[in-house]
């Protein structure tokens, strides 16, 4: 069985993101944290309602979780300051 690990960081797209959390779908990091922003999602079942991250190979979930904690903490601190 061949293992081929993908990873993408450090690499400005276009659209402005940093990275690409879930590769099957498209799904990248500024997507996930402007959704938890928009609607107040805390955890990746909040984020698989919305879009179809995790959905094939499942290897993003992992990342989608910091990523979803990071976007919580940052609105935690806008809101307090």
């Amino acid at each position: 069985m061949e293992t081929i690990l993908v990873y993408i960081a450090s690499i400005d797209f276009k659209d402005g993101s940093k990275m690409y959390v879930c590769l099957c779908h498209g799904i990248s990091d500024k997507k996930i944290m402007k959704l938890t922003q928009q609607h107040g999602i805390t955890d990746v079942r909040g984020i698989r309602q919305i879009t179809p991250l995790g959905s094939m190979c499942g290897k993003c979930i992992r990342t989608a979780k910091e990523v979803i904690e990071e976007a919580v903490v940052a609105t935690t601190f806008k809101k307090a300051g």
